[in-house]
């Protein structure tokens, strides 16, 4: 395989995970499974709290953390704006890596991403230059994301932070431009995953951003949440 981009790791983000335990950074990327293998070891996901009411206080003998799950039947719009902003981060991605070197594309990462997942990447982007290669949608499959729980708010209803559940499909493809004669395309990379992770989200300038979290699962050759 390609120089940066081989096969070191089992499992991505985007948004996905690499490493394993709860120190490997999850990101919505359209990128293969192995990509992350040296991305930033760093998780600021906040602990899910479990309860019958929607706001609840877990105390230790040292902090004090106050969750609140909107329950399922009043969830609908903020789940609805983290998934849309997530969808569009996956949009974003894709059309950066056509030109992984563009000013263009550093904005477009800027945009739907921030902490351990830009800086992540920012790398991946970067190792595209290196080798000559960008990314390509699948004509057949798109990459997707859905939210598979209610989301939890940090420290009350008007926070800016929220833990996730998220199902994404990654299909986009690694590509070498103009690999064999006539400057045809050569993909060197097509697989499929389905990726389940628990991260987090962060709202700046009225957008949820992608910032970490942790891998859940992963399956190779599955385009179905």
């Amino acid at each position: 395989m390609f120089p940066r981009l081989g096969l070191t790791c089992a499992a991505l983000l985007v948004f996905a995970a690499c490493g394993g335990g709860d120190e490997a950074v999850s990101t919505t990327l359209p990128l293969p499974p192995e990509t992350l293998a040296t991305l930033p070891a760093e998780s600021t996901e906040v602990e899910p709290v479990e309860s019958t009411s929607p706001t609840t206080t877990s105390t230790s003998s040292t902090t004090t953390t106050t969750t609140t799950t909107v329950p399922v039947g009043e969830m609908s719009d903020l789940a609805a704006a983290i998934q849309r902003d997530l969808n569009a981060g996956e949009a974003a991605l894709l059309e950066a890596g056509l030109d992984p070197g563009s000013q263009h594309a550093r904005d477009l990462a800027d945009m739907y991403f921030t902490g351990p997942a830009l800086a992540g990447l920012i790398v991946f982007l970067d190792d595209l230059v290196a080798d000559g290669l960008v990314t390509q949608p699948n004509d057949d499959i798109a990459n997707s994301i859905v939210l598979t729980r209610p989301p939890e708010l940090a420290n009350g209803p008007d926070s800016t932070s929220a833990a996730i559940e998220m199902c994404r499909i990654d299909a986009a493809m690694i590509v070498e431009p103009s690999a064999v004669a006539g400057g045809q395309p050569f993909i060197l990379n097509d697989t499929v995953a389905t990726i389940t992770s628990a991260s987090t989200v962060v709202l700046i300038d009225g957008i949820w951003k992608l910032q970490g979290g942790r891998l859940l699962n992963e399956k190779l050759g599955v385009a179905q949440c």
